[in-house]
């Protein structure tokens, strides 16, 4: 009898917990073949929406401690906590140390979260397994494709004096190109 519950426990924390990511995850903004165009741009808005809101974040977030280092560093040089020497110990480097770690990190996450790193990420990562598919012998492309770098196009040359000339443009003398002066 145990055992029902805890399965019943569990089919409802699961079915609880994707009602969950529906809502508030990943899951609501996925394009599925069975969607309708206006279902289609919801889900695009709602991803476009949601970056902007990132990249919201991350500027207020980049302003405010601008802002409030300005407003400690400010404070620090014009107090009178002078000594012999000049200023005292500079005591806001500690909160520009560790609240700019804050921010360089916050900024890192919201630039791996672009979906062009993302697809960079993705194609880097296919071509490492199309690579290691090819080295077990499991695929049929040939090794040099993945190895090989890629050749200059070879329709483009260059010419005597130094300029790029298409194979498709008829090379005249120079002499020609000046209207036969020399």
């Amino acid at each position: 009898m145990a055992r029902r519950d805890d399965r019943k426990d569990w089919e409802e924390f699961r079915n609880e917990f994707n009602r969950f990511r529906g809502e508030h995850g990943r899951a609501d903004l996925t394009v599925r073949p069975d969607m309708t165009e206006a279902e289609i741009d919801a889900v695009v808005r709602k991803r476009v929406a949601r970056r902007l809101a990132k990249r919201r974040e991350f500027l207020t977030h980049f302003a405010i401690y601008v802002f409030v280092n300005l407003l400690l560093w400010g404070i620090f040089t014009s107090s009178g906590l002078r000594n012999s020497e000049g200023f005292g110990f500079p005591w806001p480097m500690f909160v520009s140390f560790f609240w700019g770690i804050g921010v360089i990190s916050h900024g890192v996450e919201f630039y791996n979260s672009l979906g062009r790193v993302e697809a960079r990420r993705e194609e880097r990562i296919q071509r490492e397994v199309d690579m290691e598919r090819v080295r077990l012998g499991l695929s049929e492309k040939p090794k040099r494709e993945f190895y090989e770098k890629p050749k200059r196009d070879p329709s483009v040359r260059v010419g005597d004096d130094g300029e790029l000339i298409s194979d498709e443009e008829e090379v005249q003398p120079r002499s020609q190109q000046q209207g036969g002066r020399l």
